[in-house]
């Protein structure tokens, strides 16, 4: 399984039939809109409103990683196989790049193990 390629949260793939899984490329648009609204409400001095916003996509990402999480389990359960993750440690210290990029690589959306 490997995390985060081509704007997915996870991309999964079936050994045996070769067939790819691309999950979660709602979750770098929800990142994008409230990144957004934020930006907006922080020119306008709403603070208060800011935070809400910020907690809102917290709990929405947050459960759009429990519903991936649960059918990657739920399909390697029914194909009787087993997940190996990549290791992604230290992946945010190494990575040089643009301000631009900077945001996409830091707002990832990570599965707990």
């Amino acid at each position: 399984m490997d995390l985060n390629a081509t704007g997915h949260v996870a991309v999964a793939v079936n050994i045996e039939t070769g067939k790819v899984f691309k999950l979660g490329k709602k979750a770098q648009h929800i990142h994008k809109k409230y990144s957004n609204i934020r930006k907006t409400l922080q020119k306008q001095g709403k603070f208060k409103k800011l935070k809400q916003i910020k907690n809102r996509e917290i709990r929405v990402i947050k459960d759009l990683n429990h519903k991936i999480s649960k059918g990657i389990v739920e399909f390697a359960h029914k194909i009787k196989s087993g997940l190996r993750l990549e290791d992604l440690k230290g992946i945010c210290k190494a990575a040089k790049s643009s301000r631009s990029f900077r945001y996409s690589l830091n707002s990832w959306s990570f599965l707990s193990a």
